[in-house]
């Protein structure tokens, strides 16, 4: 019905504090997914070296992982929490934060956002970068599959044809059809 409402922290209340629903603070969050099993909500929160945030059906917040550097997307898949952060992609079981594993991705590959297809497949928009990747694990090996990284546009097209200006989140749909939020081309 279009209705919006804070479900969690506080306008113009920054900061870092674990607590319930509007007492718990923020500081720089750049993505957030949801367990579907559970309810639970996963956000990258990006000031104060970087924490990955879990927040409960009932408003708790907490520290899931912490000091994750420039951490930004953050998705679910194959019962595990995936994020992209200055080191690469790090992939974290839902029922134990403390087993935190690196996926691969050179830094400098530093994403924005992932999102993985039925097949596994993962794609990301590169940070600061004008195209759509995909990433093949376990050989580490990045795709580029739309855009071009170095070249910023607006243009429709397929493949390398297509143009991106610093692309932030990219999605998949049950069909697997990807779709691409387009920051610095307003699409």
């Amino acid at each position: 019905d279009g209705y919006v409402s804070t479900w969690l922290g506080k306008y113009k209340a920054y900061g870092t504090t674990n607590d319930v629903g509007a007492l718990a603070r923020f500081a720089n969050t750049h993505g957030v997914t949801v367990d579907q099993g559970t309810g639970d909500a996963y956000v990258a929160d990006n000031r104060n070296s970087g924490d990955i945030r879990k927040a409960t059906p009932g408003g708790t917040v907490t520290a899931w992982q912490v000091n994750i550097s420039y951490a930004t997307g953050v998705t679910i898949s194959d019962g595990h929490v995936w994020f992209c952060c200055s080191q690469g992609i790090l992939k974290g079981q839902l029922s134990n934060s403390a087993k935190t594993t690196f996926v691969g991705v050179n830094p400098t590959f530093r994403q924005w956002k992932i999102a993985f297809t039925s097949t596994g497949t993962i794609y990301a928009c590169p940070f600061l970068k004008n195209n759509v990747a995909k990433y093949v694990l376990p050989s580490n090996t990045l795709i580029a599959v739309a855009g071009d990284a170095d070249t910023g546009g607006t243009d429709d097209g397929n493949g390398a044809a297509a143009r991106f200006k610093k692309p932030t989140g990219v999605d998949v749909d049950s069909n697997d059809q990807v779709f691409v939020g387009d920051n610095g081309g307003y699409k």
